[in-house]
Order: structure tokens, then C-alpha cells, then sequence
């Protein structure tokens, strides 16, 4: 069986050094107390779920303030023994003590019925949900640094199943096992070197050459192998690891970007909005280019495309704000969720990234070109270039390049590689593609 290379549990914890102190001191204490007078503990991992209007909007405190209430739910619900510790934005360890299996299952459905009721912000009413992991203390397991595993675990079952409780009885979900172990395994990825920076080249259709690079990350895990970044980014927002990630790489090109001859290729850098707006990022994004000696023209930060980049106030200032320090601006995705002209218009870009989607969609139904087309007269009006991803057949390429496309990527270009790669087989690319 594949185990994540901690036991002990505290990596599941990063809120702050302070609580996460109290919160070990107190375990120590609860399973002190079981061990000598033999009595049973309920560890739980507590998951809520918040309506995407919640949990998206930072022009107000309302995580902050619906966080605190939950928690004081949470509070009001157990008993002067039993302990609540906030983990992140999201998630919550409750630990029961001194209690047999029904009565911790009385107490578990008290604290998700508390939690799931309706609540009111700004005079709007809004519905929650969790899911609850269980691993009980010693009949779940004797090994006390499994505990909050197990319990994690247990919580992305019933995530999995769609259930609100899930109770460890000795055999684990492989599914489930497979993401704590991501998440917890991820911050040794990054201190270790087991991440990587791969390039995929993005074509110039007009000037035929190799316009730029999108940098993106894979991760080799020693045991389970290669994870796609589909899988591991997201848990990692979990973790709170998201803008660690995007310092990473963003070392790692700059790092590298000396070894290409030519200064005028850009590197695009993904880059969630979460990211954008976390704190001391503008800092942090220049002291590491300086460190380098790289021009801010030379790093295109491609943002993917989201409600947040027009209606949060803080993300439209930092797009601006990076624009006017000379960096590039990409939407990526572009057109595969929420968009605007009124609001994407007042965007500073530089490249939109048309959706993959909309290659597949244009195969299927031609009438596309139609509605294709003012979106590109749209972006050349307002000096935007226009990017298509997910090109796999010269036929596509030809296709888009009739409807005045300026760039292109996707496999038809070539497959990502590493920088040592791609320099040698820069020419050939071009060659190929003329």
C-alpha cells in the first residue's frame, strides 16, 4: 500500500503556527487521557461547501465572516472537551472525546445538520453543505499518526460518493487515498525538486516562427508516478500551496530563460486569479525576475478567464498594475466559461487564448465561423492578439488561419518539452509548419 510520506498529521494543518500548536497539544492530551482510562476518540475532517458567489467574492469578508460562524456552530454544538480547529477557508478537524461510537454519531450528525443550515450575509439567504470524514480512536485504528489521514481520506469518500458522513472501517478508498496523499506529498514535491517545468511552443501563423512558450509544471511522484497537473493543482488551492507553486515556476523560468538565444521569445506563466490577488504577489513577481535580470516584456502572465477578473476590484488593479510594469497580459480559456465584451474590453491584454473547445466545435458545426469571426475583429480592433490552443491537424491550422488567427498551439506544433529539448528543435518546427 502507497502512504504518504508523513504519518504524523500535522502537515494537514497550515492556518497558523499558533493554532495549529494548540490544536497538537491538545490531541497529545485527549489521547493521553483515552490511553489511560481507555476511552474511545472520533477524529473528523470537516469540509464545507460554499456557493461559488460566497467563496469567489474578496471585495467583501464574507468567507471571514461566514467562517467564524460556522465555526461557533461548531462550538455551541460539542461538548467542553471535544475541540474545533480551523484548517483553512474550507476545512475543519473536530476531535470528540471520551465517547462511544453512537454517541460520537449523535454528536457528527448535530454538527452537520448545524453547519448545513441556511445562512443569511447582507440580507441574502444562502444554502451549505459538508462532507464529514470519521476515524475512531482505537477501534478505526491503534496507530495514533494515522489518525487525521484516515480521517481526511475518509472525507474525500464521501466527497467521491456523495455522502455527507463517511466512517473509516478499515479498508481505504483508493481514490481517496490517492488525493491525501497529493496533497500532503505536495510541499515535500516543492522542497525536494520532484517538480518539473516542461514548454509548449506557441506559432506565429503570419511571420512563421515561434512566437513564445507556455511554461507549464508536471510533477513525477516517486511512488505513484507521473500526476497531471489537472489533478494535483487544484488540491494544492486546497493546501493552500496555489501561489508557492507560482513562485516556483516562475524561478524556474527565469532561471532557465538565460539558456534561449533569443530575448524576443516570450514565456507565458498560468495564473488563477486566487494567485493574483494574494498578498506581496507584485513583490514577490519582481524580485524574482530582477534576481534574473528578466524584463518584464519578456513573461506573459496568462490569466484564466473567470468571473472573479471582472468583478473582483482587486484582480482588474493587478492586471493593471502588472501591465504598466511592462509584463504581458493573456486570457486564457477564453470563451469557455463566463465572459463579457462590456467588461473584457476594459481589460489591458495583450492575447486572448481562444478555448480548445472551439476547435472541436468548429469541426462539428462550420456555422461557428460566424460567431468566431467578430470575436477576432473584436480583439484586432482593440489591439489584442488572438491565440487558438488545442490545434492537432494541418487542416485546423489552415482553418484559422483563414479567419485571421494570429497564434497557434497544441500538439499539431509540438508536444510540451523540456527547454533542452526545444532548442534544438525550434528550427524544425518552424521548417515543418511553413
Amino acid at each position: 500500500m502507497i502512504k504518504p510520506r508523513i504519518g504524523d498529521g500535522t502537515m494537514l494543518l497550515h492556518e497558523t503556527d499558533r493554532e495549529s500548536n494548540s490544536f497538537e497539544n491538545r490531541m497529545e492530551m485527549t489521547l493521553a487521557f483515552s490511553k489511560r482510562y481507555k476511552m474511545s476518540i472520533a477524529i473528523c475532517y470537516l469540509r464545507m461547501v460554499y456557493p461559488v458567489d460566497i467563496s469567489s467574492d474578496r471585495e467583501f469578508n464574507y468567507l471571514e465572516s461566514l467562517n467564524n460562524t460556522i465555526k461557533s456552530r461548531m462550538e455551541r454544538t460539542i461538548r467542553d472537551i471535544d475541540t474545533v480547529t480551523k484548517v483553512n477557508d474550507t476545512d475543519f478537524i473536530i476531535v470528540i472525546a471520551d465517547v462511544n461510537e453512537n454517541d460520537a454519531m449523535d454528536i457528527i450528525y448535530r454538527l452537520l445538520d448545524s453547519v448545513t443550515s441556511p445562512i443569511t450575509l447582507e440580507k441574502s439567504q444562502y444554502s451549505l453543505q459538508a462532507n464529514i470524514g470519521v476515524c475512531f480512536y482505537p477501534s478505526g485504528t491503534k496507530n495514533e499518526s494515522e489518525l487525521l489521514s484516515l480521517a481526511k481520506m475518509e472525507m474525500y469518500h464521501a466527497q467521491i460518493t456523495d455522502q455527507a458522513i463517511s466512517i473509516f472501517k478499515g479498508e481505504l478508498d483508493e481514490a481517496a487515498k490517492r488525493k491525501v496523499i497529493i496533497e500532503n506529498d505536495l510541499r515535500y514535491a516543492l522542497k525536494n525538486n520532484e517538480l518539473q517545468t516542461v514548454f509548449q511552443p506557441q506559432y506565429d501563423i503570419k511571420n512563421k516562427r515561434v512566437w513564445g512558450l507556455e511554461a507549464l509544471i508536471r510533477w513525477n511522484h516517486p511512488l505513484i508516478g507521473e500526476i497531471m497537473p489537472s489533478e494535483f493543482l487544484p488540491l494544492a488551492e486546497n493546501e493552500g500551496l496555489s501561489i508557492e507553486l507560482y513562485y516556483w515556476i516562475l524561478e524556474d523560468v527565469c532561471r532557465k530563460k538565460g539558456a534561449l538565444d533569443d530575448n524576443h521569445l516570450k514565456v507565458g506563466i498560468n495564473l488563477s486569479v486566487n494567485q493574483l490577488i494574494s498578498d506581496e504577489f507584485e513583490l514577490k513577481t519582481m524580485e524574482i525576475i530582477n534576481k534574473y535580470d528578466i524584463q518584464p516584456d519578456q513573461i506573459v502572465i496568462e490569466i484564466t478567464e473567470d468571473i472573479q477578473i471582472y468583478t473582483v476590484k482587486k484582480a482588474v488593479q493587478r492586471i493593471k498594475s502588472l501591465k504598466s510594469k511592462g509584463f504581458m497580459i493573456a486570457l486564457d480559456d477564453f470563451g469557455n466559461g463566463y465572459f463579457s465584451f462590456a467588461d473584457f474590453v476594459n481589460l489591458p491584454l495583450d492575447v486572448i487564448k481562444l478555448d480548445k473547445g472551439f476547435v472541436l466545435t468548429l469541426i462539428e458545426n462550420n456555422k461557428l465561423r460566424a460567431v468566431i469571426s467578430p470575436i477576432i475583429e473584436i480583439a484586432h480592433n482593440l489591439n489584442f492578439m488572438v491565440l487558438i490552443e488545442g490545434l492537432e491537424e494541418q487542416v485546423q491550422l489552415n482553418e484559422w488561419k483563414s479567419l485571421g488567427t494570429d497564434l497557434a498551439q497544441g500538439y499539431l506544433i509540438s508536444r510540451p518539452m523540456s527547454l533542452t529539448d526545444f532548442l534544438p528543435n525550434k528550427i524544425e518546427i518552424e521548417s515543418r509548419l511553413e
